[in-house]
């Protein structure tokens, strides 16, 4: 990625983002309902509510995790020709991850509260502010910032990198072993993050904190809850989480040639 300036890899990040918000976006509202109690259904005007908020967190997020990943590389890097080494690929991708959370956080607040009361993608986040204060649409920020932290880890710095190791220690092709390396992170990942996942949806879900409080308080209730509610919706994230990291791949290495052929 270092070999793309910041504006390249979040336009890269956008393109892959785009394809996989409009694949995945039932197993999204899938895993939520899971997460908060609610009945599992294949109408597609509920599983395609929010698809705008869905878009736009998507698109945005994975466009700012690419270019800040990018950014945080090219800066380990430097003007260096040795490969990074593991470490500083899965640390740059952690702080990608971290460092973009609080953009995700707001997008999928809305999202959510928008899967609650219909309300359109201009009047909720209108609605929020107004109603509870501008804080409020940060709300689930904490476990927000460690579930991308750990999952933008693995998208852009495990996954290329066993990609690369299947290529040349097994010889695999370019397609098995993107595939392979996409499922060992999907499910290592989508399990890793749930419990953040989960506390980050239920708090966003209760945006008036009648159940939930902050970080410590949720927390020890969902601990409380025992594996229902550490792990609910992990079927569905995990499924999310392997797609995605998997079209993100293969996004970025098949759609990064062709959109700027001058840089590979």
């Amino acid at each position: 990625m270092q070999n793309l300036n910041e504006v390249e890899n979040m336009g890269l990040g956008g393109a892959a983002a785009f394809v996989e918000a409009i694949a995945l976006q039932p197993t999204i509202y899938w895993k939520n309902a899971a997460q908060q109690g609610l009945a599992f259904t294949l109408n597609p005007k509920l599983l395609y509510r929010g698809i705008g908020a869905a878009l736009v967190n998507e698109m945005g997020q994975m466009a700012l995790q690419y270019g800040m990943t990018g950014y945080i590389k090219r800066l380990v890097a430097g003007d260096s020709t040795i490969p990074m080494t593991f470490p500083e690929e899965l640390a740059s991708a952690v702080a990608g991850g971290a460092f973009v959370a609080p953009f995700a956080s707001a997008v999928e607040c809305v999202m959510i509260q928008q899967q609650h009361h219909g309300r359109s993608l201009l009047a909720t986040p209108v609605h929020i502010v107004r109603k509870f204060g501008a804080k409020a649409i940060f709300r689930g920020l904490a476990p927000c910032a460690i579930r991308d932290g750990i999952y933008v880890g693995c998208l852009l710095g495990v996954t290329p990198v066993f990609q690369k190791y299947l290529m040349e220690e097994h010889k695999f092709g370019l397609s098995a072993a993107g595939l392979g390396a996409s499922l060992a992170g999907g499910v290592i990942v989508g399990v890793a993050t749930c419990p953040f996942d989960a506390m980050s949806t239920v708090m966003k879900g209760d945006i008036e904190r009648v159940k939930f409080g902050g970080f410590i308080d949720t927390a020890k209730k969902q601990a409380a809850g025992g594996i229902p509610k550490l792990f609910g919706g992990v079927f569905w994230r995990t499924v999310n989480i392997t797609g995605t990291i998997y079209l993100a791949n293969e996004a970025r290495v098949r759609l990064g040639p062709i959109m700027f052929p001058d840089k590979y």
